[in-house]
This record gives C-alpha cells, structure tokens and sequence, in this order.
C-alpha cells in the first residue's frame, strides 16, 4: 500500500465518522484504524485436553496436525494417538522385571508359610540332624571355621564359614574376624537350606533356592572344611518367617511391574497395528 492510498483511507475512517466528532475523537479513530492495520489478530490458543493425563503424556504422543485449523474446516485432521514407544521397548522391561522376580517368589512359601518354632540342631558334644528339613527354621552351635568366604545377593554382602567337623556352613553378615589362635563358639538361628551337589545354571539359581550356594559349596569342600559322604546344609542367619516385610513386599511390587509395562505393550502393538492398517488422511 502507497503513502497516497494511507492517506486516502484515513482521510475515509475520518469522513466516515460524521462532521459532528471532535478532533479529540477523530484522532482516537485514526489510532484504532492504525493499530489494526499494523497488529494481526490473535487467535485464542487451542484448550488443552483434559484427557492427556501424566501416564498419556508419557507412553503415547499426539499425532501431527494443523494448529490453525479447527474442526469443520477444510482438511481438519481429528487429533489421533500412537504410541511413544514400539512393543519391543515394552518387551525388554517385561523380561528384565520377571527376571528380577523369580528369585524373592521363589521364598514367598518359607516367609509366608515357614515354620515359626525353631528346630535345633543340637551343640558341641550333641547333634541330631535326622530331624532336619529343608527350608526350616532352625538352630545350632557351634565351633566356627576361622576360613572366611564372601556372598553377595541384590546389595547385601554376607560372610560365609563352616563350622568345624559338621556338614553345615553359616551365611551371615559380616563380623570382626576373630583373633588368631582363637575359637569362635557360634550360636545361631535362621533359615536351613540342603545343599545340591553339583552345577547349576543360572535360571535353576532363580528358581531353587538350594541351588544358588552351589559354587560356595564347592569351595568350601575343595578347602576340605565340609565332610564328604553326609547331606549338606547352609544356615542363613536371621532369616526368620514374617520377619521382614520387604522381602515380601519387593516381589509383589516386580510383578505388578511386570503387569504395568505388559498391558502398555499390547497397547503400543494394538495402536500401530490400527495405525498401518488406517490410510493417512491428507
């Protein structure tokens, strides 16, 4: 537009107001005239949807569309969803949680059902391990083997010993090492577990709570701290039934994992198969 057409239109808003305005109002009409030929309108930003909760916003993102069209306009695209993330995403975190969880389900049955009287196992001088069984509760004393092993399980370390001329080792927290020339007379109660003979696999540790002190066995009867030709037991010290609430707490919680990130993956693979089966909409 021209400095001449400018001027023509303002001499128009003038004009068109009537002679009878005041030079106050004619230059209150010039200056709105001015401001909406200079400033575009705005447009009023688009209402949030009320049904993107936290979980939509992060497992599934809105589909491209034209913000300036509204909806009865000419190529207006209704807002469609798909999913963040592919199934396999979803796969890995199901398989990797399930793992995590096999080895607390697998003591669910001793903390939730094991036995709350304490069987014993007698003490120097008296034992008697034909009432032993297990994944019972247990006691026994003890001379403890100064040879010291080590065990970790999750984050916790555990100190591993046997006690001298029976087929018992102890799993314990670790302790001061006694001074040498010195007899530890143990004394203690906890969860009593019959050791496997030979190799187990990774899963079958999972699975078997007997079988993941395989390796510490073997250790200790190549030392020749554990007698050959007897069944052979480990005490783990202070592992009672119902003691400890986390232990079960932490495996319902994997498994409710395991559920969550389940169903999101059939959704993820239910929304993309729906989307390559749906033609793009132009």
């Amino acid at each position: 537009m021209t400095e001449q057409d400018t001027n023509a239109s303002k001499d128009k808003v003038v004009s068109s107001e009537g002679g009878a305005k005041t030079d106050r109002e004619r230059e209150a009409a010039l200056a709105a005239w001015e401001r909406g030929a200079t400033h575009a309108p705005s447009r009023e930003p688009e209402p949030q949807n009320p049904g993107d909760s936290l979980i939509a916003r992060l497992f599934h993102k809105e589909s491209w569309r034209d913000p300036t069209l509204q909806a009865g306009d000419d190529g207006y695209v209704a807002p469609r969803k798909r999913a963040a993330y592919p199934p396999s995403f979803f796969a890995v975190l199901v398989f990797g949680l399930a793992i995590l969880a096999l080895e607390p389900t697998a003591d669910l049955g001793y903390e939730l059902l094991g036995p709350s009287a304490a069987y014993d196992l007698g003490h120097p001088g008296e034992y008697h391990f034909e009432g032993a069984q297990d994944g019972s509760l247990a006691t026994i004393a003890g001379f403890a083997s100064s040879r010291r092993g080590t065990y970790s399980q999750y984050s916790s370390q555990y100190e591993v010993f046997a006690l001298v001329g029976l087929p018992v080792l102890v799993r314990r927290a670790p302790t001061p090492t006694p001074p040498k020339d010195s007899a530890e007379l143990y004394q203690g109660r906890g969860r009593l577990i019959r050791l496997e003979r030979g190799s187990a696999s990774y899963f079958e540790r999972l699975l078997r709570p007997s079988a993941r002190y395989s390796t510490v066995r073997a250790q200790f009867e190549s030392f020749g701290e554990l007698p050959l030709g007897k069944p052979q037991w480990i005490l783990l010290e202070d592992d009672v039934p119902r003691q400890n609430k986390s232990v079960v707490l932490w495996p319902l919680v994997l498994w409710a994992g395991v559920i969550f990130f389940a169903y999101h993956g059939w959704r993820s693979y239910r929304l993309r198969t729906v989307a390559a089966r749906t033609p793009a909409r132009r």
